[in-house]
């Protein structure tokens, strides 16, 4: 890796969600100010409207006063959690790190900040995966409702993939930036399944996938619907197993 990548970029994708964004930001931008680590936030819309670009923008001046490494990103168009995610990552890929959070705070600031100085440790070729398990050190906040449809994807995920993962869908992941562009172009999932894809293609590609228990609290407002998307969900992830039996995620 080129010693002038030495920077992270953390990608929190946003669609209508200016109002949770609001509650999570201020902290997570104090928290990066105050970080030794060299950290770009992008906040990227997936193409929410223009009011509510309006007032996301309107976000992103408030907090480049706190944390001056803040900066919009917008295409313009709606693509998708994943879709938004890759986007931002492809046009900041001169970053050592690429990572995303979620714009609801279920991940709070100092357990990102933890897994950022996780992966700078890790080196490259790893993957720094967040992950709702619970520790001496960890908190996991969540409805029964909510843990049995994380759970039940997890199982569900793992006889699929055939990836020994224990959270496949925390919302705050980290990989260095040439092992992401080494897959990029064989990723094809622009919804929620995404991280799931990517986590299947950088396998395929020998990159080393590090779950982290992170603390993790369940908030309301959210756009995820767990049984509306169970059908779409699990799609996705028959057409991620049917695109690893044919070598798609192999190394070119």
């Amino acid at each position: 890796m080129s010693t002038a990548k030495k920077d992270i970029v953390l990608v929190t994708p946003v669609f209508r969600d200016s109002g949770r964004l609001s509650t999570f930001g201020p902290s997570l931008a104090r928290a990066f100010a105050g970080s030794a680590q060299a950290i770009r936030w992008i906040i990227a819309d997936d193409g929410s409207g223009q009011e509510e670009t309006s007032r996301l923008k309107k976000l992103v001046a408030e907090y480049r006063q706190i944390h001056p490494q803040t900066e919009f990103y917008e295409k313009g168009k709606h693509l998708g959690k994943g879709g938004t995610v890759r986007a931002a990552w492809a046009a900041h890929s001169d970053a050592a790190w690429l990572g995303f959070a979620d714009a609801d705070g279920s991940v709070n600031a100092p357990s990102l900040l933890a897994l950022m100085e996780r992966a700078v440790q890790a080196g490259p070729g790893h993957a720094i995966l967040g992950s709702r398990m619970r520790s001496p050190s960890t908190t996991v906040v969540q409805t029964p409702l909510r843990r049995i449809t994380h759970e039940a994807f997890a199982a569900l995920a793992r006889m699929i993939l055939k990836l020994p993962l224990r959270d496949f869908q925390c919302g705050a992941k980290f990989v260095d930036s040439e092992s992401f562009l080494a897959v990029q172009n064989q990723l094809r999932e622009d919804g929620f399944a995404f991280d799931s894809e990517l986590l299947v293609a950088l396998n395929q590609h020998g990159v080393g996938l590090i779950e982290v228990p992170v603390d993790w609290a369940e908030k309301s407002g959210g756009s995820v619907r767990p049984w509306a998307e169970a059908r779409p969900m699990l799609a996705a992830l028959l057409r991620i197993r049917r695109q690893k039996s044919v070598g798609h995620y192999h190394p070119n």
